[in-house]
């Protein structure tokens, strides 16, 4: 990891969607140790790519957006620049949301996150319908 802190980087796509949409700031602490399910921001390609680490070994490091379909190929240590310590949007402080609560919202588990929305359509419709649709999902 490059040593100049703090670095502050601005959010530009809809990989980390929902818990970082474009246009949201995030400050990198560079000394950081590194875990699994850290948002870190790696530059691939030459530009900065803010995503949840999903395994780390001797390669380096493989990570995976919320919202991406597969995980991202291995890179080296070098080319981590930080972990998210802090996230603003519109100014104000947000949580770094941690991967366990994301899981609902992750690719993996897209068929629940579809499942809730389904249920909200539904409970608009009717209040007993509502109802019977929940119970359908939860079983």
């Amino acid at each position: 990891m490059s040593a100049d802190c703090p670095k502050v980087f601005r959010v530009r796509g809809l990989s980390m969607a929902p818990v970082l949409w474009p246009g949201d700031f995030l400050e990198l602490d560079s000394f950081c140790a590194l875990r699994k399910g850290d948002i870190v921001v790696v530059r691939r390609d030459g530009l900065p790519i803010a995503h949840r680490i999903y395994a780390l070994g001797e390669k380096g490091v493989q990570t995976w957006g919320d919202s991406s379909p597969k995980p991202d190929p291995w890179v080296p240590l070098a080319r981590v620049e930080g972990v998210v310590i802090e996230h603003r949007r519109f100014g104000i402080r947000m949580p770094v949301i941690p991967l366990p609560l994301v899981s609902l919202f992750n690719s993996c588990s897209r068929p629940i996150f579809w499942r809730i929305y389904y249920v909200k359509a539904r409970l608009k419709m009717g209040l007993a319908s509502g109802f019977k649709a929940l119970i359908r999902v939860l079983h």
